[in-house]
């Protein structure tokens, strides 16, 4: 199966979530996970055939950055959810291999996080995500796994590994209650859309850190946690091709 038709597949199955209450992301957070993707896989192709694209400028995206950092600075102290450092006293590894568990690199982590999110948070394409969710209940569900990850396996932003996004993933649903879960995945989609789009991360290194929220998601529907709809992911399939080809009549 190719990455195209695989992303498909993941898109049509977060719709279905999404239909049956399972989930809560919109059509348009669903498009926007997928769609930067297919969108990178054009641009290769467009590169590989010598086609120039658009480039937006470091310079601009840092302009736009600071544009959202100076209206968060803006807000009162009481718009602004303030975390608790309940992290700096969390357990921890002492070291893995060569690389030794550092405070400063523990908080440094923490800080970028809280940053990156609280930018997500006053874009203005999240406000389905301000509407699903109240803003503490986000910046939580990112601060608290960045920190588990940074705390059990030392890695940073750019060494994320993907079994542990799914086993951290997998471990909030199967002990937390449902609503953490899914402020879990739909926060963490948003911030590494975010990362991705802003060059944080590797677009590769973000493909494969979304597709395992892809599987939490999964994961989340199989719980039994979930409630809403009785409607198979087949008869939803079906559904959405009748749609297109009434819409292919008009």
């Amino acid at each position: 199966m190719t990455l195209l038709n695989t992303l498909r597949v993941i898109e049509t199955f977060l719709d279905w979530l999404s239909a049956i209450n399972a989930l809560h992301l919109r059509e348009f957070d669903i498009w926007q996970v997928v769609n930067p993707i297919k969108t990178g896989l054009t641009d290769r192709a467009d590169a590989a055939l010598g086609i120039d694209e658009p480039n937006v400028s470091d310079d601009e995206q840092d302009a736009d950055a600071a544009f959202i950092e100076d209206d968060i600075a803006d807000q009162s102290q009481d718009e602004i959810y303030q975390p608790d450092e309940s992290y700096l006293n969390q357990a921890h590894v002492d070291k893995i291999g060569d690389q030794q568990w550092q405070l400063v690199t523990a908080e440094e982590v923490h800080n970028q996080l809280l940053k990156y999110i609280r930018l997500v948070w006053a874009d203005e394409e999240s406000q389905d995500l301000r509407g699903a969710y109240p803003q503490s209940a986000v910046i939580d569900a990112v601060l608290t796994m960045g920190d588990a990850l940074y705390a059990q396996h030392l890695e940073t932003i750019q060494t994320w590994e993907p079994e542990h996004f799914l086993s951290y993933i997998t471990d909030t649903i199967e002990t937390q209650p449902l609503v953490k879960s899914q402020a879990l995945i739909a926060s963490w989609m948003h911030l590494l859309m975010y990362l991705i789009f802003n060059k944080k991360i590797e677009r590769e290194h973000g493909d494969e850190l979304l597709a395992m929220f892809a599987r939490g998601a999964e994961i989340l529907y199989k719980s039994g946690k979930t409630t809403g709809r009785t409607i198979s992911l087949s008869d939803y399939k079906r559904s959405k091709r009748k749609n297109k080809k009434r819409r292919k009549k008009r």
